[in-house]
C-alpha cells in the first residue's frame, strides 16, 4: 500500500523564527519524504527548500490564525484534489469546516490553554476549546506524547474518539565530548525555548542571583527582555540553529523550568547531543527523559533551582553520568520511528476508506 502513496502536509501554521511546532513540522516532513511522495503547503518555503518534497507556496497572510482558517476552508479541499494526494496531515488541531475527499490526520502538540488556562490569554483559551470540538471531524487524531493524549482525551468526551500517540524524533548524532573550559569563557547554564508564562522563566531568572559565578543564558523568541534583569543573566532572543548548537555545546548544563509542555523538544535535542539536563518534575519530562535527567521537584521555587544548579555544576562526575544517560535515552526518539508509525497509520486509514467505499458501492448495487 505504501508504494506510491502521496501525502499533503498543511504547513500553513509555520512562521518565521518559530520554534517547537515549526521544527516538528519540518522534521516530520523530512522523515516522511524518505518513504512517500510529499507535497507541502507553506508560506515559509525556505524552511523546506533542501528537502525532497514538492512545495506549494502560500501567501504570507495565511500565517494568521483567522486568515489561515478562512484559506483552509476555501482552498484545502481543491488543493488536495489538484495535487492528487491520498491523505492530508495538519500538524495542529485545526480541522477545516468542509470535509475533505481523502482522510485527514490532525496532530496535537499540546493542549496547554485547556489544562493550564491561567498561563494563556482568554482569546487563546476560547480558540483551543473551539478547535478541540472540531477534532471529531478528523479521520484520525495523533498526540505527540502520552501526556498530551491523556489531557486531550479528557476534553474530547467519551471513548469513541481514539487518539494515537506518535512521538517526535530527534536528530541522532554522536555524543559530544565534555566541554573544556577556557579562561576567556565564563561558565553558564542554558535554557532553550520561547518566553511564555508557562515556561516559568521568571523563576529561573530569580534563581540566577543565588548562583554567583555562573551565567544563566536564555535563548529563544522573547527571551531578550531578560537580558538586563540581572548581571549574570543573558537573554539572547531568537538565534539561528548554528548559534544554538554552539550554545548547547558550550553549556555545562541545559535547564528547563517549564510548568507545562506537550513534549519538550529542546531537552530531547540536548540529550541527543550528550548534554546533561535539569528539568521541572512534570509528567511529560519524566516520559521523555526518564531517569536520564535531574529534576526540580518544586519548579516554582527559585531557591530549589539554585540549589539544584549549584549541586550539579559542582559535580563533574554526575554531569558526565547525566550526559551519557541522556544520549542513550535519546536513541528511543527517532524521526525514522515516527515516520514508520505515521506510514502505518496512513496505510490503515486508506484501507478503511477503501473498504467503506466498496461496502457502499455493493449496497447501492444490491438495492
Amino acid at each position: 500500500m505504501t508504494g506510491g502513496l502521496r501525502v499533503m502536509v498543511d504547513a500553513s501554521i509555520v512562521k518565521p523564527q518559530q520554534t517547537g511546532i515549526a521544527t516538528y513540522t519540518r522534521s516530520l516532513t523530512a522523515a516522511l519524504s524518505q518513504h512517500l511522495e510529499v507535497v507541502v503547503l507553506t508560506s515559509e518555503s525556505s524552511r523546506f527548500a533542501e528537502l525532497d518534497v514538492e512545495v506549494v507556496a502560500l501567501p504570507k497572510w495565511t500565517q494568521g490564525y483567522v486568515a489561515r482558517q478562512v484559506w483552509r476552508g476555501a482552498k484545502l479541499r481543491s488543493l488536495a484534489h489538484a495535487q492528487n494526494v491520498d491523505i492530508v496531515i495538519i500538524p495542529a488541531p485545526e480541522v477545516p469546516l468542509a470535509r475533505l475527499a481523502v482522510p485527514l490526520v490532525c496532530v496535537v502538540y499540546d493542549v496547554g490553554p485547556l489544562v493550564k488556562p491561567q498561563f494563556f490569554p482568554w482569546s487563546k483559551r476560547v480558540r483551543f476549546r473551539a478547535l478541540i470540538g472540531t477534532l471529531r471531524r478528523a479521520t484520525a487524531i495523533v498526540a505527540i506524547s502520552q501526556s498530551t493524549a491523556r489531557d486531550l482525551q479528557g476534553f474530547l468526551g467519551g471513548d469513541d474518539t481514539p487518539v494515537a500517540v506518535i512521538g517526535a524524533g530527534v536528530e541522532q548524532i554522536s555524543r559530544l565530548g565534555e566541554r573544556l573550559h577556557s579562561s576567556s569563557v565564563s561558565p553558564y547554564v542554558l535554557y532553550v525555548g520561547m518566553s511564555l508564562p508557562h515556561k516559568n522563566l521568571q523563576t529561573l531568572v530569580e534563581a540566577a542571583r543565588l548562583v554567583p559565578g555562573w551565567r544563566i543564558v536564555l535563548a529563544g523568541p522573547g527571551t531578550e527582555r531578560y537580558d538586563s534583569s540581572f548581571e549574570n543573566v543573558s537573554g539572547m532572543g531568537w538565534v539561528s540553529s548554528e548559534v544554538l548548537c554552539e550554545l548547547m555545546t558550550g553549556a555545562d548544563l541545559i535547564v528547563n523550568p517549564s510548568l507545562y509542555e506537550g513534549l519538550g523538544l529542546p531537552a530531547l535535542e540536548a540529550m541527543a547531543m550528550g548534554r546533561p539536563v535539569l528539568l521541572s518534575d512534570i509528567a511529560v519530562f519524566r516520559e521523555v527523559a526518564g531517569d536520564a535527567a535531574a529534576y526540580v521537584v518544586e519548579p516554582r521555587s527559585p531557591s530549589a533551582w539554585a540549589d539544584a544548579i549549584r549541586a550539579l555544576v559542582g559535580d563533574r562526575v554526575r554531569l558526565a553520568e547525566l550526559a551519557a544517560a541522556g544520549h542513550e535515552r535519546a536513541q528511543m526518539w527517532s524521526w525514522e520511528q515516527a515516520a514508520d508509525q505515521f506510514v502505518a497509520l496512513f496505510d490503515r486509514l486508506i484501507d478503511e476508506r477503501a473498504k467503506q467505499t466498496h461496502s457502499a458501492t455493493n449496497k447501492v448495487v444490491y438495492e
